[in-house]
């Protein structure tokens, strides 16, 4: 777990004198009262959070704590179902990321209403030599990450990795993944599959979640630092390589 400290911590060796005693005190009113440590766990994933130093998303928590210094904010990169439920036991204060459900009706947690990163292109991948309906997908054998199985209005069945996904298309053990296309291009190409063809499914809002009975304190504080980073233009270009529009490209024969 990394840790991004505040920028000033205040340590007394000893305590001499009531004049020291005194010089504390300042020190301690002068903490604003809505300081507080905030626990972010985040799906690893590729682009976005690849490892506490490395990911699209750790720059957005760098730059939060940078432009919102009386809050420190703490960081950890975990398997996305792990990092769901993290949130669900109380363990984290947010998860990042997720996307919006069509309906947010009895789902174990609760999600932001007021951040929404940006928009992301799910994408079916099937094998090119068995086209598939995408309108009636109901009829396949399709797999998206466990976390998201029940975003879906069809039987849907969960997969823990990517490339466990991509590999079963790829040798037609199953009709069609459904996965983001920022996480999952990238493992496609690394991987050299030439089995594969990509559909646009739909695109979602990126958003945050937190445990279903807590109050709105993170959630707020989130929203000001990241109100502050939209403003200032910073926000935009850190999400600049993961903000873009369905390119339907092929992988080659």
């Amino acid at each position: 777990m990394q840790s991004i400290q505040r920028n000033c911590i205040f340590k007394f060796c000893s305590i001499g004198s009531m004049a020291t005693i005194l010089a504390m005190g300042v020190l301690l009113a002068a903490e604003p009262a809505s300081a507080r440590t905030i626990k972010i766990s985040l799906a690893q994933l590729p682009v976005l959070s690849e490892s506490p130093t490395k990911g699209v998303f750790i720059d957005v928590i760098k730059a939060m704590a940078e432009i919102d210094p009386q809050n420190t904010y703490e960081i950890s990169v975990v398997p996305f179902a792990r990092s769901l439920l993290s949130v669900q036991d109380g363990l984290a204060d947010v998860h990042i990321p997720l996307i919006r459900p069509p309906s947010e009706t009895d789902l174990p947690y609760r999600l932001s209403q007021k951040i929404n990163f940006y928009k992301v292109n799910f994408v079916l991948y099937s094998n090119k030599n068995k086209a598939l309906d995408i309108e009636n997908l109901q009829q396949y054998s399709i797999e998206t990450d466990n976390a998201h199985t029940n975003f879906f209005k069809f039987p849907v069945k969960p997969v823990s990795a990517i490339e466990a996904g991509l590999v079963k298309v790829d040798l037609k053990r199953l009709d069609g993944f459904i996965f983001s296309d920022v996480a999952t291009d990238p493992v496609l190409k690394e991987r050299g599959y030439k089995n594969i063809r990509q559909s646009f499914f739909s695109a979602f809002d990126v958003t945050t979640v937190y445990k279903k009975d807590s109050s709105n304190e993170v959630d707020d504080i989130m929203v000001s630092a990241l109100d502050k980073l939209k403003a200032n233009g910073r926000l935009a270009a850190i999400l600049g390589p993961v903000i873009t529009q369905y390119v339907d490209w092929q992988m080659p024969d």
